[in-house]
């Protein structure tokens, strides 16, 4: 059961860590010259505490859907959520390809902000910024399910997707910690790490899509078999 669960939350894990829009965000917030670190600490603070609460509502939700209509009932529901979540980072993809606009991008003007919004405001944008973009919800709510059909206990379960937000904001933690350093090596780093986002942040979205998207249709598909 824990290994089935450790399969499912890695890649989940690692596309929250790779989606570039809160890496960019994070970035922006560290490069400028007052309170960036602050201002980066409550952004992810705000996003882990929103990962967090979406995980307690909907856990409950699907608690008391399977306590309606019973676990093995709803697998063939579950492998259908998974096809159609599937269907949808494959539609995403694609518009990032064609049109070269990610669905789940922040507005334009959020971004603006970012090079003067206080901490309290990065706060508020950071527990945003998982209610916007369709991934998010896709990963989230996969993670949720994935908890809860590996029968932890409510204990063991609500700490493991607090673990999961956690290590969904890894990257961003990571970058934070470069900044904190404080060395010149570290500094560059970062400005390396934002120049290359800003050349692939195209071909990052379209890999995503085209890797979860055919990652969750083909665990759909297994689950109707």
């Amino acid at each position: 059961m824990m290994g089935g669960l450790l399969w499912t939350m890695i890649p989940l894990v690692l596309g929250n860590i790779l989606v570039p829009s809160q890496v960019g965000m994070t970035l922006l917030l560290l490069l400028r010259q007052r309170d960036g670190t602050s201002a980066a600490i409550a952004l992810i603070s705000g996003i882990v505490s929103m990962r967090v609460l979406q995980g307690l509502v909907f856990g409950l939700i699907f608690t008391g859907v399977s306590a309606t209509i019973g676990h093995k009932s709803s697998d063939p529901v579950v492998s259908a959520f998974l096809i159609g979540l599937g269907l949808l980072l494959y539609a995403a993809a694609t518009k990032v390809l064609l049109t070269n606009e990610d669905p789940d991008a922040p507005p334009p003007k959020w971004m603006t902000m970012a090079q003067s919004m206080s901490p309290r405001l990065a706060y508020g944008v950071g527990a945003a910024l998982p209610l916007i973009g369709a991934k998010f919800w896709v990963f989230t709510l996969s993670a949720v399910a994935a908890i809860r059909n590996a029968d932890l206990g409510y204990i063991a379960g609500s700490l493991a997707f607090v673990l999961y937000a956690v290590l969904s904001c890894a990257l961003l933690i990571f970058i934070v910690g470069l900044r904190v350093a404080g060395t010149p090596w570290s500094l560059r780093a970062l400005e390396g790490i934002a120049a290359w986002l800003k050349r692939h942040n195209k071909l990052i979205a379209v890999v995503l899509g085209a890797f979860f998207g055919t990652w969750f249709l083909g665990n759909g598909l297994a689950g109707l078999m």
